[in-house]
Parts: structure tokens; C-alpha cells; sequence
């Protein structure tokens, strides 16, 4: 393998695990994050991320072939299982105030339409995340090479 292919693969892996971590972390310090002027722009910012998130996930198997490299960098799946709950808490937080309380997410008013499904879709985000990680893990194990 010729070292551009290398480091393109490891440049790719890491971008893909950056954005992972910036999605998990954002979303499981939401509900610390006070709402401002703005209302519920935080909340709009991670709706936004979510394409971004299911297009570059992905892309944390292409150091599958770099075995050396695939097993030190699959440990970056463990802080994100760690943050996982915490994410899981705030979309259903978000969840339960507009579905069961019929608020917004930010006030007391009614929620716009994009509130009353942005709960559903990050806990499908945070369930994606973790079978890729799951997937990520179980492909190392049968990619191991045999003695």
C-alpha cells in the first residue's frame, strides 16, 4: 500500500471520528446549554449535522485495511459509548417536553413542526452511531490477520 493511500485513509478516518464525537458531545450538552435570544438554534445547528453525520460516519471503516492503525483508532469508540446516554437523555428530554408537554423546546409557546420529530430522529442518529461503532469493531475482528 503506497503511503498516500495511508494517509488518505487515516486522514479520512479521523475527520469521520471528529464529526461523530462533535455530534455526540453537542447533542449530550444540550440540555446544560441554556436557550438565548435565539430560542432553539442549538437544537436546529444539530438537526443540520445530522446529514453530515450519516454521510461521513461511515467513513471510520476506511482503515480497515491498515490493521495496525484500525486497532489503535477503534478505541475512540469507547468515550463515544461512554457519552452515548447523555445524548440518548437529551433527545428524549427534547422528546418528552414537545410530545408529551405540547411546548417548545425553548419557552412556553408551541413547538414548530421541525421540534415535534427532532427527539425521534437524534435517537435514530444515536442508533446509528452505535451499530456503526458496533459494526466498526466486529469488521477488526474478522479483518485480523491469521498466525
Amino acid at each position: 500500500m503506497r503511503l498516500a493511500e495511508v494517509f488518505l485513509r487515516l486522514g479520512l478516518a479521523l475527520v469521520a471520528w471528529m464529526i461523530l464525537y462533535a455530534h455526540m458531545l453537542w447533542l449530550a450538552v444540550t440540555p446544560r446549554i441554556p436557550c438565548g435570544d435565539e430560542g432553539a438554534e442549538l437544537h436546529g445547528v444539530l438537526l443540520g449535522l445530522i446529514p453530515l453525520t450519516l454521510l461521513i460516519g461511515p467513513l471510520i471503516l476506511s482503515t480497515r485495511p491498515l490493521h495496525d492503525v484500525h486497532t489503535m483508532l477503534r478505541w475512540l469508540a469507547a468515550p463515544l459509548l461512554a457519552i452515548a446516554p447523555f445524548s440518548l437523555y437529551a433527545a428524549w428530554q427534547v422528546f418528552s417536553r414537545v410530545q408529551a408537554g405540547g411546548q417548545a423546546i425553548c419557552g412556553n409557546g408551541t413547538a414548530p413542526a421541525w421540534q415535534a420529530w427532532w427527539g425521534p430522529v437524534q435517537g435514530l442518529v444515536i442508533l446509528y452511531v452505535g451499530l456503526l461503532l458496533a459494526f466498526a469493531w466486529k469488521r477488526l475482528q474478522a479483518a485480523a490477520p491469521s498466525d
